[in-house]
């Protein structure tokens, strides 16, 4: 996220502010350790083969689907370049963390989905605005509606 020159809050008015809160906490919670992934890479395509590359690059047997088998390789020779022994004891220590956490799959889109649910939520608090910005959420999160209602329910200031 590009600095903002401090002169361009005054001419903001207060509902302005409101977005500019919103789109701040949004970003911040993209900054969280493991959420940063779905910030960097967009596409689920690319969080596929990173997140493969990553556990690949662990467990040289791990299955990997017949579309991914180039890319992932790619990425897996990118590891070992670039990680120093201590990086890929970390990353060792993640994969296997993770991979008795999941047990029998994972769904990166449905990770991605939460963590960009995730991230509209702390844009909602740091705006202290939900029941303006969360109709506006509901139409891009199927789900945000039961989300919204809830929080209403538990006295959250709107």
């Amino acid at each position: 996220m590009p600095p903002i020159p401090v002169s361009i809050f005054a001419t903001l008015q207060p509902a302005d502010l409101k977005v500019v809160a919103f789109l701040v906490g949004r970003a911040l919670a993209y900054l969280r350790p493991g959420f940063y992934m779905r910030y960097a890479l967009q596409s689920g395509t690319s969080l596929s083969t990173w997140f493969l590359a990553g556990v690949r690059r662990i467990m040289t047997n791990f299955p990997v689907p017949p579309n991914y088998v180039q890319p992932v390789s790619d990425a897996v020779e990118v590891l070992w370049r670039q990680l120093d022994r201590p990086a890929t004891d970390k990353l060792g220590d993640q994969v296997a963390a993770f991979l008795s956490s999941v047990g029998g799959g994972l769904d990166l889109k449905r990770w991605g989905y939460a963590v960009d649910l995730t991230a509209d939520r702390a844009g909602l608090i740091v705006c202290n605005n939900i029941g303006e910005r969360a109709p506006v959420l509901a139409e891009f999160h199927p789900g945000f509606a039961e989300v919204d209602r809830d929080l209403g329910a538990a006295g959250t200031p709107q």
